[in-house]
């Protein structure tokens, strides 16, 4: 890890039905005996697939991910399955905001929270409003790079008012472009 950030790791059972489980052994371990995890998910039971999401490391350096078995009685056990590990991100979700009508309102004036669908939307008005709330369910801020423009039938048509790269985990943004 070369990193002290949020990183997952995930196993993802394919076929078997041996009791997995992730334990993650550091730089600063001498002898690596099981008991001697950074961290270790074993959650799901036999043949269920395993992670650990959100895990900083407490040092840089070489970590070591090992895959095995709970115990022995999942000796005879077999367990086929797919590794994954990367940086943990941000995960924008739309949410309903007390109040909101609905999780993306199209409203012909600019207006503040909470957003409320009007009872009737006028055709061929020269400005829509669309506004959004979106809840950041990951464990990372959301990159100052966040792609933030609008589309409409393809092109670019306008950007959001605010910053979504400010974001922190756990935090809500309102948008209206």
């Amino acid at each position: 890890m070369n990193e002290l950030v949020p990183y997952n790791i995930e196993v993802e059972v394919t076929s078997g039905n041996a009791n997995v489980v992730i334990s993650v052994l550091g730089p600063d371990d001498d002898y690596f005996a099981r008991s001697d995890f950074n961290v270790q998910a074993n959650a799901n039971g036999a043949g269920g697939s395993e992670m650990i999401s959100c895990w900083t490391p407490a040092a840089l350096g070489w970590h070591a991910i090992v895959v095995h078995k709970h115990n022995y009685a999942d000796w005879d056990q077999t367990a086929n399955f797919n590794l994954y590990l990367g940086k943990a991100g941000f995960d924008f979700t739309h949410t309903l905001g007390a109040g909101w009508s609905h999780q993306l309102v199209v409203r012909q004036a600019a207006g503040g929270q909470p957003a409320v669908l009007p009872a009737t939307l006028t055709g061929n008005a020269a400005a829509n409003y669309v506004n959004i709330l979106a809840l950041n369910q990951g464990c990372g801020a959301a990159v100052a790079s966040l792609d933030d423009r609008v589309y409409k039938d393809g092109p670019a048509v306008g950007t959001f008012a605010s910053g979504m790269a400010r974001l922190c985990p756990g935090g809500q943004f309102w948008q209206q472009p």
